[in-house]
């Protein structure tokens, strides 16, 4: 799992050294007369906007109970998806911490293959 989805200080971390490096290369833009410069930080800028985007964006985030079963919580990263969940299950089943991670396709169908 990318360490930026684990908690929320190490996302929002991420977050701002993006918003940074979109700062200098806005700067150097307007600096950079050369044409097919200015298309290789265009496209340096689309990148960090992709990567900007999916940290910001909630996520579906797969977990098991100890006493057995599954479920799923949408969040930006682990830190508020294991916080939603435990609001959420706090007089259900024990939830097992270990086991929050971004929904794969292929995990999913594992997991909706019990229901058949």
């Amino acid at each position: 799992m990318d360490k930026f989805l684990e908690t929320t200080e190490a996302r929002e971390s991420q977050l701002e050294k993006i918003e940074d490096r979109q700062s200098m290369l806005s700067r150097a833009w307007q600096l950079t007369v050369d044409e097919a410069d200015r298309a290789i930080m265009d496209e340096i800028n689309d990148e960090l906007t992709i990567q900007w985007l999916y940290l910001r964006k909630d996520k579906e985030w797969l977990f098991n109970f100890e006493d057995g079963g599954w479920n799923s919580m949408m969040a930006p990263d682990r830190e508020i998806a294991i916080r939603k969940a435990k609001q959420e299950y706090s007089t259900s089943s024990k939830i097992d911490i270990r086991s929050f991670r971004i929904r794969t396709e292929a995990d999913y169908r594992n997991l909706m293959s019990n229901f058949n």
